[in-house]
């Protein structure tokens, strides 16, 4: 894509290496892309839904990216790493095409603006000390007191590789698990949660820990 894009409606684009250098529209409609080796932008994407497929690894980082709602991969075709940035209203880890997020490499999702909530699964088998990284309202500044949720709901949970390490940053002070996994309150700075998982455990939360 070298050229801006608007479509009224769904877009889809396949192949090894795909290379985001026009602004990507696809009104009240999902993007899907699929590739073998990379996926990588310059200009942003807006989108009801992003699902991504393949082994390739995603780079869309740019600060204007725009969705609702993202997906990638399934347990048997896991796509590489992802890395993704969305500017306002939130970002649910949900299902477009196949719910939740798979991967074999490292995942970073961050919003500038708004919460991260997962409905889905988001899995990965890298064992890093940065499998997973989950931002919430990451523009907020320090002193201002309302920055994002991570919430987990429904089908939501998180799953890393043997000994890899989930890390979750939102601005929020008191925070209230339930079995869900729900992360509130309010601080005037992001809070950071480490979470060191061992083979096949997930995250599970009880209510008044």
């Amino acid at each position: 894509f070298t050229t801006t894009t608007t479509i009224a409606g769904p877009i889809a684009a396949y192949g090894g290496t795909i290379a985001i250098n026009g602004a990507l529209t696809a009104t009240n409609a999902n993007i899907t892309l699929g590739a073998t080796t990379a996926v990588t932008q310059t200009q942003a994407i807006t989108a009801n839904g992003i699902s991504l497929s393949g082994a390739g690894n995603f780079t869309l980082n740019n600060t204007s990216n725009n969705a609702a709602t993202i997906s990638a991969g399934t347990n048997d075709a896991k796509i590489g790493n992802l890395s993704y940035t969305d500017a306002s209203g939130g970002l649910t880890i949900g299902n477009i095409n196949n719910p939740g997020v798979y991967s074999s490499g490292t995942v970073n999702i961050e919003t500038l603006n708004g919460d991260i909530t997962l409905t889905e699964p988001l899995l990965t088998t890298n064992a890093t000390a940065s499998a997973i990284k989950l931002y919430a309202d990451k523009n907020k500044l320090i002193g201002d007191g309302t920055g994002g949720n991570v919430t987990l709901t429904g089908n939501g949970d998180i799953t890393v590789g043997s000994g890899g390490t989930a890390m979750v940053y939102a601005g929020k002070s008191k925070a209230r698990f339930t079995k869900r996994g729900y992360f509130s309150g309010r601080k005037p700075s992001f809070k950071k949660a480490v979470i060191t998982l061992q083979e096949g455990q997930k995250i599970d939360f009880f209510q008044n820990i």
